[in-house]
């Protein structure tokens, strides 16, 4: 590698490059710490290798007749462009550029210690130039916590499922009894001519969610719809409204092994009958419907 600098008017791209380029926040990033990345560029043909959008927005900087940045020198009124030279057969310099680029963009970030360092950058208002706004540094760090919870969540349920000691229906009366009175309540009649149960009005939630849980933190449980399926609901979601969405496989299995699921549904306070397709409960009131 043999570092040197080219006049901006004699640097060639490399005709089949794929790279797409942030322009903007390039000429962001530079006006904020200078041109600090050098181009790479193949000594063979000329070509460059990795920096054509640092090139592009050099070029853009000087068509606008703006002064060169930090990094950039003049001679003759030609900006002179750092680069390194390297030495790539010309039939080897596009897998070259792929690869350049191909590297960073696989190693992607560490998303806690980036969380940390964009909130300490935010707080001092040192976003300019990085690439990254408030909206998506608050959204890092809602992931971060959503992934928080659910893990939390995950490794408690194990622990408690480890613990517990789990009755078949047909070793518990109670339970029998139960199951015995769970699908006896579905059993009610449809008024339309395709002998479809109606909607019970009597067991209907009095209440309308606007949120959807999706592994967030819960703003207010009350306001939120949690939707069954494969998710471990946090302490939190108590209060809430429990919508099901049950496919055939999956009815049949809920439905030959109620007490496991009515079990999970009291530790929430949650009452429910098992619908074909879909069902809205909170706390004690729910409602039922086949169509």
């Amino acid at each position: 590698m043999r570092p040197d600098n080219i006049a901006l008017s004699k640097i060639q791209v490399l005709t089949n490059n794929a790279k797409l380029h942030d322009i903007d926040l390039i000429q962001s990033s530079v006006e904020r710490f200078g041109f600090i990345e050098r181009i790479v560029v193949n000594e063979i043909t000329g070509h460059v290798l990795s920096g054509h959008g640092r090139a592009d927005s050099l070029r853009t900087r000087f068509e606008q007749g703006l002064s060169p940045p930090e990094g950039i020198t003049v001679s003759k009124k030609e900006w002179l462009v750092p680069v390194d030279y390297v030495q790539i057969p010309e039939a080897e310099e596009e897998e070259a550029a792929l690869v350049l680029n191909r590297a960073v963009e696989k190693g992607g970030w560490n998303d806690a210690v980036l969380s940390e360092t964009l909130q300490g950058l935010a707080m001092d208002d040192s976003l300019d130039g990085l690439g990254w706004d408030m909206q998506e540094v608050d959204r890092l760090v809602q992931n971060l916590e959503g992934e928080r919870i659910v893990s939390e969540v995950a490794d408690r349920k194990a622990a408690e499922e480890k613990e517990a000691v789990v009755h078949a229906p047909e070793d518990d009366p109670e339970a029998i009894s139960s199951i015995h009175a769970f699908r006896s309540d579905v059993m009610f009649p449809g008024t339309n001519p395709w002998d479809i149960p109606d909607i019970r009005a009597d067991r209907l939630s009095s209440l309308t969610p606007h949120l959807i849980w999706a592994k967030q933190p819960i703003l207010d449980s009350a306001d939120t719809l949690f939707l069954w399926g494969t998710n471990a609901f946090p302490p939190e979601a108590k209060g809430g409204v429990l919508g099901f969405f049950v496919d055939d496989g999956r009815f049949t299995t809920a439905w030959t092994e109620a007490a496991d699921i009515l079990n999970k549904l009291a530790r929430f306070g949650w009452g429910a009958v098992l619908p074909r397709r879909f069902l809205i409960v909170a706390q004690l009131a729910v409602g039922d419907s086949n169509v």
